[in-house]
C-alpha cells in the first residue's frame, strides 16, 4: 500500500517555497546599511564637531542601537539578535570610557599645581 503523505524532502521544499529566504532581504539590507553607514557617518560628524575619540565612538554607537530597535520592533519580541546588539554596544561603550586617554573625558584627578 502506497502512502499519500508527502515525503520529508517534499515537505521541506514546500516550506522553502512558502517562506523563502528572500522574504526579509530588503529589511535586512536596510538595517545593515543603517548600522554600518550610520555608525561611520555619525562618527565622522562628531569628529568634525571637534568631539574627542571617545565621544565620537559613543555617538557612532547610536546607529547599531537604532538597528537593534528596528529588529526588535519588526520581530515584536526581544530576540537574541537584539540582545547581542545591545550587549555589544553597552560593553564597547564601557570599554571606551574606561580606556579613554583623554584627561578631560573621565579623569577626576586634578593637575599638580606648581610650588
Amino acid at each position: 500500500m502506497v502512502s499519500n503523505a508527502p515525503s520529508a524532502h517534499d515537505q521541506i521544499a514546500l516550506g522553502l517555497r512558502e517562506h523563502s529566504a528572500k522574504k526579509g532581504l530588503r529589511f535586512n539590507i536596510f538595517v545593515t546599511v543603517l548600522e554600518i553607514g550610520g555608525s561611520i557617518t555619525l562618527f565622522h560628524f562628531a569628529r568634525r564637531m571637534d568631539a574627542s575619540d571617545v565621544v565620537s565612538y559613543l555617538v557612532g554607537s547610536i546607529a547599531p542601537v537604532l538597528g537593534g530597535f528596528a529588529i526588535w520592533i519588526k520581530a515584536r519580541k526581544f530576540s537574541g539578535a537584539s540582545a547581542a546588539i545591545f550587549t555589544f554596544t553597552f560593553i564597547s561603550a564601557v570599554i571606551a570610557l574606561v580606556g579613554s586617554t583623554n584627561p578631560r573625558c573621565c579623569s577626576t584627578r586634578t593637575a599638580r599645581q606648581p610650588p
